[in-house]
């Protein structure tokens, strides 16, 4: 039995934390639970604050209006490229179906269907979010 710095006595616990580094940290009960729970709260918020997770409403506030269709499909424009492309479509963060070098499918966490391709039917790499029949597209 160790004594906690409150002078209350408790069984030793191991916790390792990673932020960057392997941290241990020997406290009793309710404050290692505690603990973790902070350190993982941190390291999360890190990983957004980074810009590494987007949503589709993002894209389309960072994209033009592309193309006029008839149909149930809007189309936004856009720059950078199938590298710009990747990197949209892995930041959505989809749980990945089909992982070929020229296609990528994967299902968001709200169930939607992503599909990012290096060429479309205009030839354009192109993010495809599929709802149903309806679509939005993302030419780059």
């Amino acid at each position: 039995m160790l004594v906690d710095p409150d002078g209350n006595r408790g069984l030793t616990t191991l916790y390792r934390t990673v932020a960057g580094a392997l941290t241990y940290v020997i406290v009793s009960g309710a404050v290692a639970k505690s603990l973790v729970k902070k350190a993982v709260g941190k390291v999360a918020k890190k990983v957004l604050r980074k810009g590494s997770s987007k949503t589709v409403d993002d894209l389309i506030k960072s994209a033009t209006r592309g193309r006029a269709t008839k149909g149930r499909t809007s189309q936004y424009n856009l720059s950078g490229g199938f590298g710009k492309a990747l990197k949209d479509f892995e930041s959505l963060q989809p749980n990945i179906i089909k992982n070929t070098p020229d296609l990528k499918v994967g299902k968001l966490p709200d169930g939607r269907t992503v599909i990012v391709r290096k060429k479309s039917t205009d030839g354009r790499p192109t993010i495809e979010i599929q709802d149903g029949k309806k679509k939005i597209k993302f030419r780059y």
